[in-house]
């Protein structure tokens, strides 16, 4: 685990916040105080990927242990989020070096990426 600039809030080894694919879950697991963690959840971002539109959903589940001698409670909230595509500005990405050929041959051009 690691402790966060949040004082109280402490984030698990098990949370997982960059998948390789969009279909899986991310996961941020807190522990700490119910005002830590509001401080905490009052500052939330939420950033959608590169590229992404449509419907995301981020979805909070509570779990209070209880104490010793009493029983786990739950709860659970979904918020979604409507991501709207907008249109990039394209660009191109190459060389930026001049290239030098000889006459009647030819040269290679390679790293361009849009």
């Amino acid at each position: 685990s690691r402790e966060s600039s949040a004082a109280g809030i402490r984030f698990l080894d098990d949370t997982s916040a960059t998948p390789s694919a969009r279909s899986e879950q991310r996961r941020l697991v807190m522990r700490g105080s119910q005002h830590s963690i509001n401080g905490a959840l009052s500052n939330l971002i939420y950033l959608p990927d590169r590229d992404y539109q449509g419907v995301d959903n981020v979805v909070i589940n509570l779990i209070d242990s209880g104490g010793k001698d009493s029983t786990a409670m739950t709860d659970q909230m979904t918020i979604s989020v409507e991501v709207n595509g907008v249109d990039d500005i394209p660009w191109l990405l190459g060389p930026t070096e001049v290239l030098q050929c000889e006459e009647d041959g030819f040269v290679t051009v390679s790293g361009i990426e849009i």
